[in-house]
């Protein structure tokens, strides 16, 4: 759900050599899409949007048979970048961005039933976030899945970036799993980008 830029969601390709069975998201993110939409536009790949009326039918979301879904809500509401402390672009456990992740968490968790939903946002979600986390815990609890998060870096991942991300799980299973613990050593900066291949564009820009 809301794959945004589409990093994520272009991942998710890769790693698993499928292609999505389809899209969740807002009209309001539609612009941020656009990009995403092109790339799969060669197979059709359905797109919907849950605040439309034309939404599929009960089961056509293939209820209890997707592996996962993965979402990238908003994190404006939780990022230091975000210097606001009220209001309704603020910061913190009760920024109204916030309710992304609860509102897209409420309809997949309630309505798809997949094995596991995954999210992306800021590191606050982690640490800091606490009143949102309880209610995250308590969608989850509802429709009878457990939670877990992450909190890493990508510098541990082989990219010679330091970027702070929290990732957090819902399971369709009393308990969670025990993640193994991964770290890929980043490369220098200079070797990195010599890694670009010769026939890539706008090098020169």
């Amino acid at each position: 759900t809301i794959p945004l830029v589409g990093g994520s969601a272009l991942g998710c390709e890769w790693a698993t050599g499928a292609q999505p069975q389809y899209h969740l998201s807002y009209s309001g993110f539609s612009n941020n899409e656009q990009h995403l939409r092109r790339h799969w536009d060669n197979n059709n790949t359905p797109w919907h949007y849950l605040d439309k009326d034309d939404l599929p039918a009960f089961p056509d979301f293939q209820q209890g048979e997707m592996d996962f879904i993965n979402s990238v809500c908003p994190c404006a509401g939780l990022s230091m970048l975000n210097r606001r402390k009220g209001g309704e672009s603020g910061r913190g456990s009760d920024a109204v961005q916030n309710g992304w992740m609860l509102t897209s968490a409420q309809f997949v968790l309630s309505t798809v039933r997949p094995r596991v939903l995954w999210g992306e946002n800021a590191p606050a979600l982690y640490q800091g976030a606490e009143e949102l986390v309880q209610k995250l815990v308590a969608i989850g609890l509802e429709h009878g899945y457990s939670f877990s998060m992450v909190k890493t870096d990508s510098k541990l991942h082989g990219l010679p970036q330091r970027r702070v991300r929290t990732f957090y799980f819902f399971w369709l299973s009393p308990t969670v799993p025990m993640l193994g613990w991964k770290s890929n050593p980043a490369p220098l900066l200079i070797d990195y980008l010599e890694q670009i291949p010769p026939w890539a564009s706008l090098q020169d820009v």
